[in-house]
């Protein structure tokens, strides 16, 4: 302790003999005393070169910074807030609709060196993503996930480049029904007579009914531990848990993906990832049925097996969650509203036979009762895109003319729309008999990047909502309480009813 205060005593020392030569006048006999300069003699020794240099930068920044907030959109800055929507903008809704009622229906924010855009009206949104699709086209930036991980393989998580454009070419090929589907809804309705719960008998329906349109009735999922879908569900969710927003540096800093291999030290893992994940999409590959409108349109467009692979588990990866979070709502919303429940056991009491694939379209009431659970219940309630290149925004009430920056992360909140009455009328209120496209309403998205999988997740949902109205009756246990409505489950980005208990009884005993 003594030498260490030695040394600082030695060190002031130095400190108070350091001399001080001033650059233009001053006391020359200051610069041989002991005692600092005093802040006034600094300040007069200073060049005049010095001074003109710093006025000059305090007019460049404050020009700046001028200029640049008279061109940005309004919205919010330096809360807590807009950190935690940054970091999950998919679970941002109810944050950004208050921020809309004060800045106004489309606003940005900053966060760090990002800039992100919120469209909380339909028009706008349109105007967007469709009317001006040739900029806003892109996916917000994912290093980790899409980089590193997928090797820019998953195309639904980057630009639209050429193998973005032969990949969406699988998806819309892939088979939007099959026969197989009616054998898979009944027996999740036996699995629900059995007792098991309504969230491990949907997904395990919804998951071999997209496995079946994509790689054949062989690779039907017969169980949730089945090896296959246990595969494919582990890669997901390790994928997805290494991406998590801010959980690396290299996510906020892209750069660092440059450096030497030696100083990545978070490379091996997600390359592990990346292997553990095309292990399980080429076995699947291997054993798909090469008739399959899908595996023929994987050949054609002219892609290598690791492309192919990574192309054709899309709907797996994308749709699986989505779809039985739907089919949940629907289930839910049986037991909340029960009395829109009507029209739809009457049509489903006429058909000759219980739901086929081929019987949806003779079940309107039914089909109109899934459409308004997803508008009502979106469960993908933010849209995520990010802008190809600079544009610029009208706002004609407030006569001004807005930037928005090349690379900005442009979220849709498709939770604001569904609920606003210049969308729809009576919007807050349930109403299956309303002649509304739910479609048209983003939640499966907007314009050349509006979700490929709709029509498939539609057949999956109604008919297996179908088969379960007309062989059980849905009721709720002694004592229960419907679901609150209100309450939700997330699976990675698809949001869902939180688990709730139903009862389900056989009409044909």
């Amino acid at each position: 302790m003594a030498n260490m205060l030695g040394s600082m005593g030695g060190l002031g020392g130095m400190m108070a003999r350091r001399v001080f030569t001033p650059a233009h006048g001053g006391n020359a006999n200051r610069a041989l005393s002991d005692t600092p300069p005093s802040f006034s003699e600094v300040v007069h020794g200073l060049s005049w070169t010095f001074w003109i240099a710093l006025i000059g930068y305090v007019c460049l920044i404050w020009l700046f910074f001028v200029v640049r907030g008279g061109n940005t959109l309004p919205g919010p800055s330096g809360t807590d807030e807009v950190k935690e929507t940054s970091d999950a903008p998919e679970r941002a809704g109810r944050v950004w609709h208050g921020w809309a009622k004060k800045y106004g229906p489309l606003f940005g924010y900053t966060f760090g060196s990002r800039t992100f855009v919120v469209a909380n009206d339909l028009a706008i949104a349109k105007e967007l993503l469709e009317n001006r699709i040739a900029v806003y086209a892109s996916r917000p930036r994912s290093v980790v996930y899409h980089e590193i991980i997928s090797d820019a393989l998953d195309s639904a998580s980057g630009p639209p480049t050429k193998h973005w454009t032969k990949w969406r070419a699988i998806q819309d090929s892939v088979s939007h029904s099959s026969p197989q589907f009616a054998q898979e809804a009944a027996q999740m309705v036996k699995e629900l007579l059995a007792g098991k719960d309504v969230e491990g008998a949907v997904e395990r329906y919804v998951a071999s009914c997209v496995s079946v349109a994509v790689y054949g009735t062989a690779a039907r999922v017969r169980a949730l531990d089945e090896p296959v879908w246990e595969a494919h569900k582990g890669a997901l969710e390790g994928m997805r848990e290494a991406s998590k927003p801010g959980l690396r540096a290299v996510e906020t800093w892209p750069f660092l993906q440059y450096l030497p291999p030696h100083l990545q030290s978070y490379l091996p893992p997600l390359r592990a990832l990346r292997l553990d994940a095309e292990q399980t999409y080429l076995a699947s590959l291997l054993s798909a049925d090469p008739e399959g409108p899908a595996i023929q349109k994987a050949a054609d467009v002219g892609l290598d097996e690791r492309e192919k692979a990574w192309a054709l588990a899309a709907p797996l990866r994308e749709g699986v969650e989505p779809t039985a979070a739907w089919l949940r709502w629907c289930i839910a919303a049986a037991l909340i509203f029960p009395n829109h429940l009507a029209p739809l056991l009457k049509e489903l009491s006429a058909l000759p036979h219980a739901p086929t694939p081929s019987s949806l379209p003779s079940l309107p009431h039914t089909r109109g009762f899934a459409a308004e659970c997803l508008r009502y219940w979106p469960t993908r309630p933010v849209i995520a895109r990010a802008t190809l290149k600079e544009d610029t925004w009208v706002d004609r009430k407030k006569k001004r003319v807005y930037e928005v920056p090349k690379g900005a992360g442009v979220y849709v909140n498709v939770d604001a729309i569904v609920k606003d009455d210049a969308s729809v009328e009576s919007a807050k209120a349930f109403d299956p008999e309303r002649k509304v496209d739910p479609t048209e309403l983003g939640v499966f998205g907007f314009g050349a990047r509006r979700c490929p999988g709709s029509k498939l997740a539609e057949e999956i949902v109604v008919l297996g909502f179908a088969r379960i109205l007309h062989a059980t009756r849905l009721s709720l246990p002694p004592d229960g309480s419907p679901p609150p409505g209100n309450a939700f489950a997330w699976s990675g980005t698809a949001r869902g009813p939180a688990a709730f208990e139903a009862v389900f009884e056989s009409n044909y005993v």
